[in-house]
């Protein structure tokens, strides 16, 4: 627990009371486990008070008074007494204010609800905090003089405009959409200020990774940082949050466990567990399916979870609306922010890169290790607590980096992480980064989504991403601007590898990272939607193949239709396997006034396979 407090603060009522700033932990209401699967909801959340502490009387340790916890006493014990105040604080040593001041506290007293069979109340729970929801959210946007003296607080613009998107879609479609928001520009306050706004009463969250399901799930049961920026109302409560991390044994516990909750946040990989009968109750259950960082989970298992939610409200989130492997993120995208607006708005600092050019893999690794040091101790010599991640691209390679990195730069006590260790020293390892007590960590492909650590501002890439859409989102965690922190710094090995030529010219020795950033993120969203828009273009799309896993070939002979209709299910019978859906110059063209546009598109034949066959007759309008 932090505490500040000063003699100065003796009130006249009192002689022995002190004013002091007391941060309390988060108090929970209500809380169950089951099979490592949580439920839990909170009274109130982790906050700064200012309050003046009295001695206890007939008894060691302080009473104080706030109007969120009324009377509460602060004790160094576990009891069952309240000594006559609503709330009990517990602290290792409360014998004088200073030792409160150094303790970790937790609430004693009041005792959390257990969910078990609660399943009726928590409908009347849920109907009170929809209520409490009514018009408690002021959607304003953040003001600054400046670039830097915050004159109102707010929601990010991004964050504004990405809900304003959304509820106006909403407020004439249930379609899967998708928002397009760089990392680091809150997507998940986007999602809370939804969850408050749209009053939304059942919904199931799906994340990438469980390291971004804890998060999330404490994200939500907080409600962010809406209340920091002064847009909650303080009357607001907070929603019951569930985190999935196994599976259920039966259907009806499941059923038990859905209906405890106001929002349950669960994993792909935890979905696809569940049984049939499971992901269709939970698609039943829910009144909206949020989905972060949804460039993940494009594929077969996805999409047949999907299916279940087709008359519900679907969302997805993602910073990078493209795969690795060339599908795309579905969803028509209804909201795109991209980063280069990020920078002009400030919402990204500006990014130093370092190229380093080696004799070889040590003797690139030791300069930038030699880069490392220097720029960590410029950043420290200027006030800022910057930390650095070293990228490796194995495990065997970072434990020999780690120990390079422990005996140049010790002073900086150099970590590791990396998959095969334990939960306790991966757990430890990220502990004394985020306490300070390391300024280093090597890793390997691990604290991506999930991870939120803004100091990590030095980037030292030993072995560079090979994917435009990881590099994107690797550096923009890097990029976030804070008051009390620098610009971020990118060292990496000019070598080319077998990068593709964007992130060659990303990686060149003379390279404008700022600018290069932007076009490679910009050009590959911009695709991304311009394939979308085909896509969507269909009224109906086919139902015997995904026509997003279409790739038009470079050598293409291009038919454009020009019927009142054409049925696309007929592809297959009209041109054979061979045949890919092309950007045409109408892919766009789909209005409520012309329908008829909107069933055009174009087709593209292989050329060679074109040119061993008679020309194809079109059928049913197909061709022409």
């Amino acid at each position: 627990m932090e505490l500040d407090f000063s003699t100065a603060g003796e009130c006249m009522d009192d002689l022995f009371a002190h004013e002091v700033e007391l941060v309390v932990p988060n108090l929970v209401d209500l809380l169950d486990r089951s099979d490592g699967n949580v439920i839990k909801r909170l009274r109130s959340a982790r906050q700064r008070l200012t309050v003046k502490l009295s001695p206890l009387q007939r008894s060691a340790g302080f009473s104080g008074f706030s109007p969120d916890f009324g009377s509460f006493a602060v004790v160094d014990r576990k009891t069952n007494s309240s000594y006559g105040n609503a709330s009990v604080l517990k602290v290792d040593d409360a014998s004088n204010v200073e030792a409160v001041m150094r303790g970790e506290a937790k609430w004693l007293l009041p005792r959390a609800r257990q969910a078990k069979g609660m399943e009726t109340a928590q409908i009347a729970d849920i109907e009170r905090t929809l209520a409490s929801w009514e018009d408690a959210l002021d959607l304003r946007a953040e003001r600054y003089d400046g670039e830097e003296r915050l004159i109102r607080a707010g929601m990010r613009l991004p964050q504004v405009g990405a809900v304003r998107a959304v509820l106006a879609h909403w407020s004439v479609s249930r379609a899967a959409v998708t928002v397009v928001l760089p990392t680091g520009t809150g997507k998940t306050e986007t999602m809370l200020a939804l969850l408050v706004m749209a009053l939304i009463r059942r919904l199931l969250v799906i994340v990438p990774s469980d390291a971004l399901r804890t998060q999330v799930t404490e994200k939500f049961l907080t409600l962010g940082m809406l209340r920091q920026t002064q847009c909650l109302a303080h009357s607001a409560l907070l929603p019951t949050v569930a985190m999935l991390k196994r599976a259920p044994k039966t259907t009806e516990e499941f059923a038990r466990f859905l209906d405890s909750a106001q929002i349950v946040v669960t994993t792909m990989d935890l979905v696809a567990e569940l049984s049939s009968d499971m992901q269709e109750r939970a698609a039943e259950w829910a009144t909206h399916l949020f989905v972060d960082e949804a460039h993940h989970i494009a594929a077969a298992t996805w999409r047949a979870f999907k299916q279940q939610f087709s008359k519900k409200t679907v969302l997805q989130f993602t910073a990078t609306p493209y795969r690795n492997d060339g599908r795309r993120v579905d969803g028509r995208h209804i909201y795109s922010y991209p980063l280069r607006q990020a920078q002009r708005d400030g919402l990204f600092k500006s990014i130093n890169y370092i190229p380093v050019m080696g004799l070889d893999r040590d003797d690139a690794d030791d300069q930038i290790i030699t880069h490392v040091g220097q720029v960590l101790r410029r950043d420290r010599a200027k006030g800022w607590a910057h930390l650095v991640m070293a990228r490796v691209g194995t495990i065997e390679a970072a434990k020999a980096l780690h120990q390079k990195y422990q005996v140049r730069l010790s002073e900086f006590s150099p970590q590791m992480i990396h998959s095969n260790m334990g939960v306790i020293a991966r757990r430890e390892a990220l502990r004394k980064l985020r306490a300070g007590e390391a300024a280093i960590i090597v890793c390997v492909n691990m604290l991506g989504e999930g991870f939120d650590l803004p100091e990590l501002k030095i980037a030292a890439l030993h072995d560079k991403h090979k994917s435009e859409a990881i590099t994107l989102q690797f550096v923009g965690r890097f990029t976030r601007t804070r008051a009390d922190l620098g610009a971020a710094t990118v060292i990496a090995n000019v070598a080319m590898d077998d990068v593709n030529e964007r992130l060659k010219a990303l990686y060149a020795e003379d390279a404008d990272w700022n600018h290069l950033l932007n076009v490679v993120g910009y050009q590959k969203t911009f695709d991304a939607k311009r394939r979308e828009d085909i896509v969507t273009g269909l009224l109906t799309p086919p139902e015997n193949f995904h026509v997003e896993n279409l790739q038009p070939r470079m050598s293409t002979i291009v038919y454009r239709t020009d019927c009142e209709e054409w049925c696309v299910e007929d592809i297959d019978d009209a041109i054979g396997s061979n045949a890919t859906i092309a950007d045409g110059e109408r892919k766009s063209r789909r209005t409520s006034s012309d329908l008829r546009d909107s069933r055009r598109g174009s087709l593209a034949l292989d050329e060679r396979e074109v040119s061993k066959e008679r020309p194809v007759q079109p059928r049913h309008g197909l061709l022409e």
